[in-house]
């Protein structure tokens, strides 16, 4: 079997045409989802109090992607079961990132509310989110505050934007590479434009924050935050 072969049914697709419209497709997809970043980006630049809502969005999408990988013995202490805490995390990921978007960013509700519109993303059915009491020891197992003091608001903005293209990748249900690369080369590239950093410095600067949080060893924080490509 060759390799075109072996890529049609990893996609459970059949014939040379069959890929190529859903190449078309992804294609016609990430131009899309591009436009939505560049005016998410001007958006930015007229308000940039839209960062809240931009970076809620990202970082809701890293932190719950993540599954929070943290030593055992530290859900124990503080009271959660394993199943418990794999099944509370993903809901409190949201909690988690409002309370990096309110550190920098007044309103963010209503940031949000507007960068939803903007970008056509759904809110979902509501979800019941774990109480405070809940939230609070998650906190404690992960040691949040701590964390939040080794970002600054650069990183921060970094990681939320990367992740929100990202996120607009994954709705869209793009299935090839060759559909996703434009869409983070030009993340990329509207990211310099917006914090006059080049892509190696955000990269360096990532690596630093890598080093830093591994101080804080409650978990494996580079699996927690990092760069979504």
């Amino acid at each position: 079997m060759n390799f075109e072969s072996a890529r049609l049914r990893v996609h459970g697709l059949v014939t040379m045409e069959e890929y190529r419209q859903a190449m078309v497709r992804d294609l016609q997809k990430a131009k899309r989802i591009v436009q939505k970043l560049e005016r998410v980006a001007r958006a930015l630049i007229s308000n940039p109090l839209l960062w809240g809502g931009v970076v809620e969005l990202g970082w809701t999408r890293m932190l719950k992607t993540s599954d929070f990988p943290v030593i055992a013995d530290r859900v124990l202490q503080h009271g959660f079961a394993p199943h418990e805490w794999f099944l509370k995390i993903p809901k409190a990921s949201r909690v988690l990132a409002a309370s990096i978007a309110e550190r920098w960013w007044h309103n963010h509700d209503k940031s949000l509310l507007t960068v939803r519109e903007s970008l056509g993303i759904p809110a979902g059915e509501p979800e019941e989110l774990p109480d405070i009491g809940t939230i609070e020891r998650i906190k404690r197992v992960v040691k949040w505050d701590d964390a939040l003091n080794s970002v600054d608001e650069a990183e921060v903005k970094t990681l939320g934007f990367l992740w929100l293209a990202d996120h607009l990748i994954a709705l869209a249900k793009i299935s090839y590479d060759e559909g996703e690369v434009p869409i983070q080369k030009r993340a990329w590239e509207l990211l310099e434009e917006l914090l006059g950093i080049s892509p190696e410095t955000i990269v360096y600067k990532m690596e630093e924050i890598t080093e830093t949080l591994a101080n804080i060893e409650v978990a494996s924080w580079d699996e927690i935050v990092r760069l979504p490509w």
